[in-house]
């Protein structure tokens, strides 16, 4: 609901949007960092898990390598059964490792986005009205539960990969160098071309992901207009036009959306270089072998190196987009965490009660810069008396009350209170003397007791009830099911 506002008591001009793209990713990555910071113990943690992970995953090929040439080639079973004992134990145990890792990388992301979610509910409770003006509340919903989600599925997923896709990496390479030093050149050979069409790719979707996200937003806030608003829609025979920019708005959603076709097509791709990066390396090996350059064993054991080299480079291309849709996620969150707060003037003046007398001196005021709504108002309201604001829609009747509440703070001029400029009183201290019947009815999902306190959170039941009367409420609310 929208109680005070611009013209016809809505609140400024209509929300817009202009062309979307990621703007500082490094400094959206740095903004994120100080978030992972405060759980810095959880992460080192994972990554420790991780490291293990990464070394029981190069252990297990060794093994089975030297299992062919001590064991099976030679045909000695002496021992053979330990071996298989050990060699159960490595992949139990790396198991385990990586069910824990997965656990509490979970719990501490969990943690993470309790922290964000709460900060940013917290911060849109301390942003002026105006903020609201131009953002429809369906992108602000989409923002604290979407992309803070996001964020939440990227962290729990993709670092864990990341940090063991690169551990993984390096730790491959070297015991490849170990075993042949030109097979694993001839294994890095598509590595160029790996990393040319994964650049490629996510140059042209990166901003498609931010896209997806803002899109998501409007949609959102097209959702909760037309809900909130179903009756108007209604008795204006509006429901064929809503669903048009519904469908249009979807239209273009779906889209970007084909923008993460295109990079879901790196896996595919990725497959037909690995494959024929393990063509080569088969064609190669069983000539070495066969020329007595490298053991059987070794030549099993390096194609097993070369199958799980492949896997980390595929994660690392799959997961550089992923990262690209946390960033665009983080980036929308940030912009809101960054927002200037309302700020109150550095000589309050402490006021402990307060007389009825309002003056307006030499009012200006505009919702847009240079388009005043308000211009060189002045009038004085003596104490006890009533005024009545009358006019044509867009006359400023609901600026004025929401100037008085310090809604919005004037351009120029000066509002009055007890003879003090109002931007001296602090808002909480000046509202809290003000009773407001909005022009829309708004109801908070609790009960009707609790609706009456909202105002007053001390109010006895015996208040209530003697408010409820004096509203003319009392007989209808008794008679409902719950009554109060």
């Amino acid at each position: 609901m929208r109680p005070f506002g611009g013209p016809g008591g809505r609140i400024g001009p209509r929300f817009h949007f202009e062309k979307v793209e990621i703007k500082d990713p490094w400094g959206t990555l740095r903004k994120l960092f100080v978030y992972l910071k405060k759980f810095k113990w959880g992460f080192i943690f994972v990554f420790t898990l991780t490291f293990i992970s990464s070394i029981l995953g190069i252990v297990g090929p060794y093994l089975i390598g030297r299992g062919i040439d001590t064991y099976i080639i030679p045909k000695k079973f002496d021992g053979f059964l330990n071996f298989l004992l050990i060699l159960g134990g490595v992949y139990l145990l790396s198991s385990f490792i990586g069910w824990l890792q997965g656990y509490v990388m979970l719990k501490t992301t969990q943690k993470l986005v309790f922290v964000m979610r709460r900060d940013f509910f917290n911060k849109i409770h301390g942003l002026p009205i105006k903020f609201f003006n131009l953002r429809p509340y369906g992108d602000i919903i989409s923002r604290i539960t979407n992309d803070i989600d996001n964020i939440s599925m990227v962290l729990s997923n993709s670092v864990i990969q990341l940090f063991s896709s690169i551990t993984t990496l390096i730790r491959i390479i070297i015991m490849m160098i170990r075993i042949s030093i030109p097979m694993t050149v001839v294994s890095l050979v598509t590595i160029p071309l790996t990393i040319w069409l994964t650049n490629f790719i996510s140059n042209r979707t990166r901003n498609y992901f931010y896209a997806n996200q803002t899109l998501l937003g409007k949609l959102n806030g097209l959702i909760e207009e037309d809900i909130s608003r179903i009756k108007v829609i209604k008795i204006f025979n509006r429901e064929e036009k809503e669903i048009k920019r519904f469908e249009n708005l979807n239209e273009e959603l779906t889209q970007v959306g084909g923008a993460q076709i295109f990079s879901g097509s790196i896996g595919p791709l990725m497959n037909l270089l690995n494959n024929l990066s393990f063509a080569i390396i088969t064609g190669f090996g069983g000539n070495f072998a066969f020329k007595k350059f490298i053991s059987f064993g070794d030549i099993t054991v390096f194609i097993n190196y070369s199958r799980q080299f492949t896997r980390p480079i595929n994660e690392l291309a799959n997961q550089y987009n992923m990262i690209q849709s946390a960033i665009a996620s983080a980036e929308r969150v940030f912009e809101v965490l960054e927002e200037e707060e309302e700020k109150e003037s550095t000589d309050i003046v402490e006021i402990k009660d307060i007389r009825g007398e309002v003056e307006f001196k030499n009012v200006w005021f505009s919702y847009v810069k240079g388009n005043p709504v308000i211009k060189n108002v002045s009038f004085n309201v003596k104490e006890g008396e009533v005024v009545a604001l009358v006019g044509p829609t867009g006359a400023g009747k609901t600026t004025i009350a929401s100037l008085v509440a310090r809604f919005y703070d004037v351009d120029e001029g000066q509002i009055l209170i007890n003879g003090i400029d109002i931007r001296k009183i602090r808002r909480k201290d000046l509202r809290s003397f003000f009773g407001i019947v909005l022009q829309d009815t708004l109801l908070f999902s609790t009960s009707i007791k609790e609706n009456i306190r909202y105002g007053r959170l001390d109010a006895t039941d015996e208040e209530i009830i003697e408010a409820a009367k004096l509203a003319h409420a009392y007989d209808f609310i008794i008679n409902l099911p719950q009554g109060f």
